[in-house]
């Protein structure tokens, strides 16, 4: 499932399932338009009911990129009950998130 989330419901939607990835991304983010397809894809599908995906514009909520330090965008979070376990920066295959997904399931 894909949610989206900004500053003031960030956190609760991170800690509500035990695995999450967060998809930080904004409006003029080439890169990040072009992943949208593959995140609604992949967490709408085949992780539905294992792993929630957080969506976070941070052009709208620039507290979360700063939080995190993102520098590079589409950046990605990887959360599992609640704590930060993996992260990554810039454009990923689909295979790649699959890996990245599989791994801390």
């Amino acid at each position: 499932m894909v949610v989206g989330a900004d500053s003031s419901n960030f956190d609760d939607c991170v800690r509500s399932f035990p695995v999450c990835v967060v998809f930080m991304h904004a409006a003029w983010c080439g890169s990040c338009r072009s992943a949208e397809p593959m995140v609604d894809d992949l967490f709408n599908g085949a992780y539905a009911d294992r792993v929630r995906a957080v969506s976070v514009d941070i052009g709208e909520s620039p507290e979360i990129g700063e939080r995190y330090h993102v520098a590079t965008l589409p950046y990605w979070l990887a959360f599992r009950d609640g704590e930060l376990v993996d992260e990554r920066r810039g454009a990923m295959m689909r295979r790649d998130v699959e890996r990245m997904v599989n791994a801390i399931l």
